[in-house]
């Protein structure tokens, strides 16, 4: 009955959140809904595994799948991404919930679905999103604990050889599929592999031969999207871990961390939160100092893990310090500074570990005998609970609510399907003019928008702009030419990491409130880049107008007068770009 009631809790909560939103959500999220729409209607131009957003994101196939039934009963509209989404977030608490119940206790998991439902907007957001990837993997994790201390914990396994061969098995799977999904599962392995390491060091050979069957199996989507794969094949995320500058990169992430602007009004209740995580994986370390000093002692020699509670923790407090670090010394970025949530995806996987590691730390109190240190326990809840809600607070706007506009437009884009024919089929024009024109009549478009933004940001972009005989798809495909002409002088920015969203055919209205919400954006950057940024706003205000006394009074005054002349340059130059 508790976790139907949160179950509750959290659709009522991000339901609401959804009809108070101000903007839509981010475009990148609906290339996943272009994708179920045309399994449902047989359109599909090219193979499924060809769909693939990126060389790394199986999760957006999967996803995809998983939205189908939605947009069958829902039509394929904005809502049925967010029910979506919102189902899937369920499935995850559900599988974390009995993961914590059957290993720490019922308390642990009451506690650990308050902090999963009430959070900072940072995480509460995600409720509403269906990447595929980063937030969604999640999942895995949770499975794979499960199994994997079913299988130390349990001490009946060890007189049930088939079922442990089995759990085994299925642990194989969850790993293979899990990595395939989402590469960030593999950081999993590390503190997994210091369990393994402290209290076994045996490898019977029968369970890794099941192991490595079950991995070969859940990875086997993998190999097939290889045998069918029609375009560029590029691993390149592990080109992407450790590059460049690492020491100042590091420095700059970290601070990074703790600048979080979600509201644009404070850092401060999501500042505190992250040393609340802090303090609580400080305080497990503190509450189990005694088996992790027999560690220090056994490094030579490992010790049982049954019967030390301090073991089960191991993983937990692990998992989230490794990632962190591994996200630190990366060249994977995050919009610091900006609104939109979505865009701190990198943020997500730890989320489920700290939320652990906080309820375990808290539970320590209140399973106390003494009165003060229940008291203290109560105290840190109600302050986490509070800093989440106070955070939302601040992001959640309910005089807008219930805004409605958003729930019935579309739930895909083919703007996004046109980019990936661009990246996907670089070395193959004729390939990807091939796709586009394949594309129904309707959305055609569509797609030659995207591909003109994604066909700037290549170096020999210039190379084939000529070759496109219609006219109507001609404007469309320099529209979008010219979103990414300004997004390349931004380049060198967290702008880099997301598409524009007046990528999709909007109104003037929402053409211009994507230049007001920008300019605020790179007035939060360093100033070394805020020339280039707003020459390149200057570039992609021309699908408004290419004329500067078309540019609001209001517009101009938020760029100011000290970066008005770049904004004009950008707006000028497009003139000196050869029209088709």
């Amino acid at each position: 009955m508790t976790l139907l009631i949160l179950s509750l809790v959290f659709i009522v909560s991000r339901l609401f959140l959804y009809f108070s939103l101000k903007e839509e959500l981010i475009i990148e999220g609906l290339y996943i809904g272009t994708l179920a729409k045309d399994i449902m209607e047989s359109q599909m131009v090219m193979s499924f595994w060809d769909y693939q957003f990126s060389s790394y994101d199986g999760g957006v196939l999967v996803s995809a799948v998983f939205l189908i039934p939605f947009f069958i009963l829902f039509g394929q509209i904005n809502l049925s991404f967010v029910l979506a989404s919102i189902t899937n977030n369920i499935i995850i608490l559900v599988v974390w919930w009995f993961f914590l119940q059957r290993n720490f206790g019922r308390t642990v998991a009451l506690l650990f679905g308050l902090l999963y439902v009430i959070c900072p907007f940072l995480y509460f957001r995600w409720g509403i999103v269906l990447g595929g990837n980063h937030a969604q993997v999640t999942f895995f994790y949770g499975a794979f604990l499960l199994l994997f201390y079913e299988l130390w914990y349990n001490p009946g396994m060890a007189d049930r050889p088939r079922l442990r061969n089995l759990y085994i098995f299925l642990l194989g799977i969850l790993s293979g599929f899990g990595t395939w999904f989402c590469y960030s599962l593999l950081v999993l392995f590390v503190p997994v592999g210091m369990f393994w390491f402290i209290h076994s060091r045996k490898v019977g050979f029968k369970s890794m031969l099941t192991f490595l069957t079950g991995c070969l199996i859940g990875y086997s989507p993998f190999f097939l999207r290889i045998r069918e794969f029609g375009g560029l094949v590029a691993e390149e995320i592990f080109g992407e871990l450790i590059v460049g500058d690492v020491i100042n990169r590091f420095i700059w992430k970290f601070k990074g961390i703790f600048n979080i602007n979600t509201s644009g009004e404070t850092v401060l209740y999501i500042n505190l939160y992250w040393l609340l995580c802090i303090a609580s994986l400080a305080g497990l370390l503190i509450i189990h100092r005694h088996y992790f000093a027999q560690i220090a002692k056994s490094l030579l020699k490992p010790f049982p893990a049954q019967g030390r509670e301090g073991s089960k923790a191991l993983i937990l407090i692990v998992f989230p310090v490794i990632f962190f670090l591994v996200y630190l010394i990366s060249n994977f970025n995050i919009l610091y500074g900006d609104t939109y949530s979505q865009h701190y995806r990198y943020f997500m996987p730890p989320a489920p570990f700290l939320f652990a590691c906080i309820a375990i730390f808290v539970s320590s109190f209140l399973k106390s005998s003494t009165i003060l240190r229940r008291r203290i326990g109560v105290g840190l809840l109600i302050f986490c609970l509070f800093l989440g809600i106070r955070d939302c607070i601040l992001n959640i706007s309910i005089k807008d609510f219930p805004n409605t506009k958003y729930a019935k437009s579309r739930g895909y884009s083919y703007e996004m399907l046109g980019t990936v024919f661009c990246w996907r089929f670089e070395k193959n024009p004729i390939r990807a003019l091939e796709l586009l024109d394949s594309v129904r009549s309707e959305y055609r478009g569509d797609a030659y928008r995207g591909f003109g933004y994604e066909l700037a940001l290549l170096e020999d972009g210039n190379s084939y702009r000529k070759i496109i005989a219609d006219s109507q798809l001609r404007h469309q495909f320099q529209l979008g030419f010219i979103l990414g002409e300004g997004s390349k002088l931004m380049d060198g920015t967290q702008l880099g990491e997301s598409y524009p969203s007046i990528i999709q055919d909007a109104s003037r209205a929402k053409q211009l409130d994507y230049f007001f919400r920008m300019t605020a954006l790179i007035h939060r950057f360093d100033t070394k880049f805020k020339s280039d940024c707003f020459k390149g706003l200057g570039i992609q205000f021309n699908v408004v107008s290419d004329d500067a006394d078309a540019v609001p009074p209001s517009l101009r005054s938020a760029i100011g007068a000290e970066y008005w002349s770049d904004f004009v340059a950008g707006l000028d130059s497009y003139r000196s770009f050869q029209k088709i």
